[in-house]
């Protein structure tokens, strides 16, 4: 294969190598390439594929489109078995081979070439790429010059293509070879990452995943955690469901958190399974909606989302109303989650107890101190994922992070119908866990930690609306549950990336987010709000994507939107330009 005789020797002396293919159709090219690179003595040590599928065949399409051997074969088994349902967006699949990731970006490359965030080593465009009209292969050709990597090569798939514009896009012809060399007037250099060590503070959904992603990737982490036990505060709720978000617009909150309820299914997958890694059940969440969200009738399939009648609905939960139903949803324990990415770490992963007081940075390398002045840990890197505590350093001050209460009430499984899966609408209900069944929750701008019979009145009338014919009488229950603090941005989005540097802001004239100055080597996973088993996991992904130099696992846009930097740019703009 031609494309093997030209990728296998530029690959040598990589650490890191990213091909983009513009036509993945059913894979062939990619576990060619894998195949290659696990047999590949001078391989790279992580390969990095992102491929444009315009369509996403069935499971059993691409079985039938494989030959024999790739019937047969582990490898297009393992994509099989990984295959993702057609639902639109990036897809970053987790392969047997931790070092191989594959991102499949549902479009086609003509159009989408722009929705991404990576520096290429090789380009694989398909046998009709360059047939297309002059106009658009120029501007095609453009976005490969502006994703290349230094010396990034394209591999012609047959014929060899008119060389001119590919000399215009900065790419030398070897028709001999079978492709082209990016050597442009100038080049934009590789940042590198400066030591794959981080420190890494908190302990809950978000401090675990991140841990977990970064030791996938070779990192040392030190995790510190103030509490004897992971998952002691936000995250420590009994069950927490995971669903995604359905909206008309298909607005940011939407996107994310379609891409991120898949991304951790597939995470969870990896760990072991649902039910089996940690405690919980893929048993489906039904979503009852009101008048208003009737309109959210979307083309999905029927494993992401299925539109229930009110006669479904009444029969398999004795719910009034019509409903979405996610098959794939369900509910988990987030303690016993955080313990299953934490020790999925292994020995990159070390935990060190302390409250960490300040931040200080010592030359490249950041020093987190305790309440004493005492060290903890340092590292180049470091990671702020403890929920509302993330904004009580120096350097975090100005987050717009909100604390906001939630109370749970817990019910004896007993006085309950049984739930064979999760309901929420206006409020939740979780299936019976260790006897318990939980109701939620309240949302309160307030800081009180106790329980209170108020709260859980509430909750019990969230209750009502969803099983009209479980109707509780407050008085008849004691008073029982848990209370937490959602850690909640202006906009609802998390907070995912490096940190801006507010002193140095002032001072510049940064009108876009590239150009807004960070604190190098600060970056926070913040803002998970109500949602953190479903997003921490890809949140984690893009953190330590870009904190690695990677291909992001979504798109340019997408990463932009939760971008920490959003505010602190917003207030500067208008600081600026006041009306």
């Amino acid at each position: 294969m031609r494309v093997l005789q030209a990728l296998v020797p530029h690959w040598h002396g990589h650490t890191d190598y990213a091909i983009l293919d513009t036509a993945f159709d059913c894979g062939s090219r990619f576990l060619a390439c894998w195949q290659a690179w696990r047999e590949s003595a001078e391989r790279p040590q992580r390969l990095h594929y992102v491929a444009f599928v315009p369509r996403l065949h069935s499971v059993d399409a691409l079985e039938a489109a494989h030959d024999a051997s790739l019937q047969r074969s582990m490898l297009a088994h393992a994509l099989r078995e990984r295959w993702p349902c057609a639902v639109p967006g990036m897809h970053r699949i987790l392969l047997p081979d931790a070092d191989v990731r594959l991102t499949l970006v549902l479009g086609e490359a003509g159009r989408d070439l722009a929705r991404l965030d990576m520096r290429v080593d090789c380009f694989l465009p398909d046998s009709g790429f360059f047939e297309n009209d002059a106009p658009r292969l120029r501007q095609d050709l453009t976005w490969f010059s502006r994703l290349a990597a230094p010396h990034a090569q394209i591999v012609f798939s047959d014929r060899v293509p008119d060389e001119a514009p590919l000399r215009a896009a900065g790419f030398v012809p070897d028709r001999d070879k079978g492709g082209a060399s990016f050597a442009p007037r100038w080049q934009v250099p590789l940042r590198g990452c400066a030591g794959r060590r981080a420190v890494v503070i908190g302990a809950g959904l978000a401090g675990a995943a991140a841990s977990h992603r970064l030791c996938a990737r070779g990192w040392d982490v030190q995790l510190i955690e103030r509490h004897p036990q992971p998952a002691q505060e936000a995250s420590g709720n009994l069950a927490g469901i995971f669903m995604p978000v359905l909206a008309r617009d298909d607005n940011p909150l939407a996107r994310f958190s379609r891409a991120a309820f898949l991304f951790a299914l597939r995470l969870w997958h990896e760990l072991g399974g649902i039910g089996k890694a940690f405690d919980g059940a893929q048993c489906g969440v039904l979503q009852l909606l009101d008048e208003e969200a009737a309109y959210l009738s979307g083309d999905y399939p029927a494993e992401f989302a299925r539109l229930l009648d009110a006669d479904e609905v009444r029969r398999i939960a004795g719910a009034h109303g019509s409903a979405w139903l996610f098959e794939q949803g369900g509910w988990a324990n987030p303690a016993s989650v955080c313990r299953a990415m934490l020790d999925a770490c292994g020995g990159g992963l070390k935990r060190i107890r302390g409250t960490a007081a300040k931040l200080e940075p010592d030359g490249g390398t950041w020093r987190v101190l305790d309440e004493a002045g005492a060290l903890l840990a340092e590292a180049p890197h470091l990671v702020l994922a403890n929920g509302v505590a993330g904004n009580r350093f120096a350097q975090t001050a100005e987050l717009p992070l909100a604390q906001i209460r939630g109370q749970v009430t817990h019910i004896d499984a007993m006085r309950m119908p049984h739930l064979t899966m999760a309901i929420c609408g206006d409020g939740y209900v979780t299936p019976a866990w260790r006897d318990v069944c939980c109701v939620g929750a309240s949302y309160d701008q307030d800081g009180d930690p106790n329980l209170r019979a108020s709260s859980q009145r509430e909750n019990l009338a969230r209750l009502t609306t969803l099983l009209p014919d479980c109707a509780r009488n407050p008085d008849d229950l004691p008073l029982q549950g848990r209370t937490g603090f959602r850690c909640v941005a202006p906009d609802r989005m998390p907070l995912v990336g490096a940190l801006p540097d507010y002193a140095a802001l002032q001072a510049s004239r940064a009108e876009r987010l590239r150009d807004v100055p960070r604190y190098p080597g600060l970056h926070a996973l913040l803002g998970l709000a109500s949602r953190g088993l479903t997003w921490a996991p890809l949140g984690a992904e893009l953190l330590a994507a870009q904190m690695s130099g990677e291909p992001l696992p979504v798109e340019r846009d997408l990463s932009a939107t939760l971008d920490p930097a959003r505010f602190a740019l917003q207030h500067h703009r208008t600081a600026k330009n006041p009306r």
